[in-house]
């Protein structure tokens, strides 16, 4: 009978014996999509409203060290662009995806029609999306278990109403969203709470694949090549 029998998830391990002091351990896109159902990852919620946004985890991301948390958004001091405030923009996709060399998180928002007006225009915009590349970090340098390496907030947009001209504007709306994305994301996973979190998470999979107790994820051990993550347990 073929050993990937015994294995959860069909995770591949590499131990010298089974009770060896280490375990080297691999996930694939399959198994992190299972991962993320358990995890209700769609169950985290972005909403813009007025000149802010409100970041509220689910359960079992605030199991993993996320917090509730308010991100101004500075719409409002735009040029040309006099008293802008979203208006109610909602999440509607949350996922994470393995890509060759990252993890790919994503965002995806509703689309409702005026998502922006302001006193002298509006903005519709649709295809509204936030994106993060994690990539792995070497433990040994602060601990950090995945980084964002790139972020990206993208949208069509289509304006009306305006004097100085739509492109202006539109070019504001995503610098802004990307200035935005890039800071925020950064701080959140720049948390030692956020790493910790991680770092448990990959040791809880660990042991869902040995059937056995792991201590922490070896500094600097953590890779994603091929569109595979993997990383070493030690005891």
């Amino acid at each position: 009978m073929s050993t990937r029998h015994f294995a959860p998830f069909a995770l591949l391990l590499a131990c010298t014996s089974s009770f060896a002091a280490e375990a080297r351990v691999s996930l694939n896109a399959a198994e992190l999509k299972a991962a993320t159902v358990l995890l209700h990852v769609e169950n985290n919620k972005v909403s813009v409203n007025g000149t802010q946004a409100v970041f509220t985890p689910a359960p079992a991301s605030k199991r993993l060290g996320f917090e509730p948390r308010v991100i101004p958004i500075p719409l409002d001091r735009l040029a040309g662009f006099a008293g802008a405030k979203a208006n109610d923009i909602q999440s509607n996709d949350v996922r994470i995806e393995l890509r060759p060399n990252s993890l790919h998180l994503v965002i995806g928002f509703e689309d409702k029609g005026v998502e922006v007006s302001s006193l002298v225009g509006s903005a519709d915009m649709t295809g509204i999306s936030a994106s993060i590349d994690l990539v792995p970090t070497d433990t040994r340098s602060g601990r950090r278990v995945l980084f964002p390496s790139t972020t990206e907030f993208n949208a069509k947009i289509n304006t009306s109403g305006f004097l100085l001209g739509g492109g202006l504007v539109k070019q504001q709306i995503l610098d802004t969203g990307n200035q935005v994305l890039a800071t925020e994301s950064r701080s959140i996973f720049n948390s030692p709470r956020v790493q910790d979190g991680m770092e448990e998470a990959f040791l809880i999979w660990a042991g869902f694949a040995t059937g056995e107790t792991w201590e922490r994820v070896r500094a600097g051990s953590l890779q994603i090549k091929g569109g595979e993550l993997s990383f070493t347990v030690e005891k």
